[in-house]
């Protein structure tokens, strides 16, 4: 992501797209009522038949969708300003954002300082690009890790034992083995990852690695040892503490810390809170160590429960504790809003 103007006292920001996690990043930072200004196509009639033209619209944002798959960000709203010769003020438009596109934002509130902090993070990033693979005797699973979660690209079941002559059975398993082999090099390619983890119990992990490095002896493996294939095994690489230092820049690793540490002090001491109105009493005196808040309740369309929550997080900063937004789309931000979507470690119990 570029910052290519940056106003907040006006409101106004400017800034370029430049990869996947930056969609990610912008869309946690649009909310409903914004004005956004982008390049778009529209169908415009002309006469008796219709032309798609490009232009220059401003909408007031409705809603925003993040499409992982496609690599884009929509964004719909009312077209509040617009080239006056194509009619289109007053009426629905939807703007789709994808990397190396410039957009404008305008706020009729003031910017968030968490905000602004988030898209200056996201400028300074160094995309790590790592594909996760997790391969048992029944299942085979490739992710790709992105900030915002995990990107499933592959699932395959397989049956690696047959019964049969020993030749026979070894043949099966080479053409199982290279077919793997071929899937992974041909992801890991497409995704540029820079590292490839296999995962998996027992020995057949260091077969698939052996398969791809004949191939391809360049890929950069890694293996470690799971209970499973597949996608349960891919959640297993995450949460093991090997992968703590390489993906210590991932959001999907500090939230499972946070929610597993949660669970502990529940079952511990109960130095925990969750629901806002009970961690805003926490807050005046100071005993909220770390903030835990789902971006859905920030994309609230209660503007009341948009406001306290914000209001709650400028509190918890300026009494020096943490504030963390749980965007991962997996598993604990799944667990904090069962919580309501907001919850907190506490210095002491209160």
């Amino acid at each position: 992501m570029k910052l290519l103007e940056l106003d907040p006292k006006s409101h106004y920001l400017k800034l370029r797209v430049d990869g996947e996690d930056d969609l990610w990043d912008l869309y946690n930072v649009l909310y409903k009522g914004d004005r956004l200004i982008g390049r778009t196509t529209r169908e415009i009639k002309e006469g008796s038949s219709s032309k798609r033209r490009s232009m220059f619209l401003e909408v007031k944002i409705e809603w925003a969708e993040l499409q992982p798959m496609a690599n884009r960000l929509r964004v719909h709203g009312i077209v509040t300003a617009g080239p006056e010769e194509f009619d289109v003020l007053g009426k629905n438009h939807t703007i789709s954002i994808s990397s190396g596109d410039e957009i404008a934002i305008y706020k009729d509130e003031s910017w968030i300082d968490m905000d602004i902090r988030r898209l200056k993070d996201a400028e300074r990033r160094v995309t790590t690009s790592i594909m996760i693979c997790a391969v048992d005797s029944e299942d085979f699973a490739a992710a790709k890790l992105m900030n915002y979660g995990l990107d499933i690209l592959e699932k395959i079941s397989i049956d690696y034992h047959i019964k049969g002559t020993p030749e026979l059975e070894g043949k099966y398993k080479s053409s199982k083995l290279q077919m793997l082999a071929k899937e992974i090099i041909q992801k890991s390619g497409s995704i540029q990852a820079r590292k490839v983890i296999i995962a998996g119990p027992a020995f057949l992990k260091e077969q698939v690695r052996r398969a791809v490095l004949d191939i391809n002896p360049a890929i950069n493996i890694d293996l470690m040892d799971t209970s499973y294939g597949g996608v349960k095994g891919i959640y297993e690489v995450v949460k093991k503490g090997a992968l703590q230092e390489l993906l210590r820049e991932f959001d999907i690793v500090e939230e499972d810390r946070l929610m597993e540490e949660f669970n502990r002090r529940i079952s511990k001491d109960g130095a925990v809170l969750y629901g806002i109105k009970d961690i805003e009493e926490a807050s005046k005196i100071g005993a909220v160590e770390t903030l835990m808040v789902s971006n859905d309740v920030l994309h609230s369309s209660d503007l009341e429960i948009r406001r306290r929550t914000i209001s709650l997080m400028e509190d918890v900063e300026r009494k020096k504790g943490k504030v963390k937004i749980f965007m991962a789309e997996h598993n604990t931000k799944i667990w904090l809003k069962s919580l309501g979507g907001i919850a907190a470690l506490l210095r002491f119990k209160v």
